[in-house]
């Protein structure tokens, strides 16, 4: 690991401040895209081992989130035709729902860093990634939010381009929300990088969804605990990390 992350972190917490906007965000922080903690080098060798992994039909581990996202699939006994995935990273649900017999996956990942490592180790070609989600280019029966829709700072427009371009089922996975209203905050756990990201209200989050043709058909909380000590709102510290399904009516 570089000797830059391998400094001490100066938080001791998930979440600073409360904001309107990100670019109020950047006032205060140095922010980054690159949404990881590892170093690219990493980045590269661990993609390099889940592709040979892959290859030899070894059993890729599924983190909960994926977890949620197969249960779905055996308990529905259908397999999609095909999938967006939105911020898949160098373990994207592409090789999980191949072992899912998945026949065609597309993928989106807002990190040039990861797209490179993607398409370059694992020779996954461009026609593969949607490269703006208000003006996608097909349409899919299932999409899935990888604990992702919160890096965006247009996150309500996202999610109805990508639900007006899905058919059957869209989930919104390790996603933190809570009783408070959204606010933009700066994810300081990640450092030296610092995200700008939103904290949810979750009841906004569904009523956008339920508005617009879609029922909420499951949810779950992810294991562990983000860490909210610092802030005062009782609202703020009620936040978790959940996961979310909806199906097209």
């Amino acid at each position: 690991i570089s000797s830059c992350l391998a400094r001490k972190s100066p938080f001791n917490v998930t979440y600073v401040g409360e904001y309107e906007k990100f670019s109020d965000v950047i006032k205060d922080f140095k922010v980054t895209r690159y949404h990881t903690r590892k170093s690219l080098r990493l980045e590269v060798k661990d993609a390099i081992r889940v592709k040979k992994d892959f290859e030899k039909g070894i059993e890729l581990q599924k983190g909960k989130r994926q977890e949620f996202f197969f249960d779905h699939l055996q308990s529905s006994g259908n397999r999609p035709l095909s999938i967006l995935d939105i911020g898949c990273g160098v373990r994207p649900l592409f090789l999980y729902s191949k072992q899912a017999n998945a026949k065609a996956i597309f993928s989106l990942n807002d990190t040039q860093a990861i797209l490179k490592i993607i398409k370059n180790v694992w020779n996954f070609s461009e026609q593969l990634f949607e490269e703006n989600l208000l003006m996608m280019k097909k349409s899919y029966e299932i999409a899935f939010f990888g604990s992702s829709l919160q890096y965006f700072e247009n996150w309500q427009e996202i999610l109805q381009s990508v639900a007006e371009k899905t058919s059957k089922s869209l989930f919104i996975t390790d996603t933190p929300m809570g009783p408070m209203s959204t606010f933009v905050c700066a994810q300081v756990n990640t450092w030296p990088r610092i995200l700008s990201r939103h904290i949810f209200n979750k009841d906004e989050l569904v009523s956008i969804m339920t508005s617009t043709g879609w029922e909420k058909a499951k949810e779950d909380r992810m294991p562990g605990e983000s860490r909210f000590q610092n802030y005062h709102n009782p609202k703020i510290q009620q936040v978790r990390n959940m996961n979310l399904l909806f199906n097209r009516i």
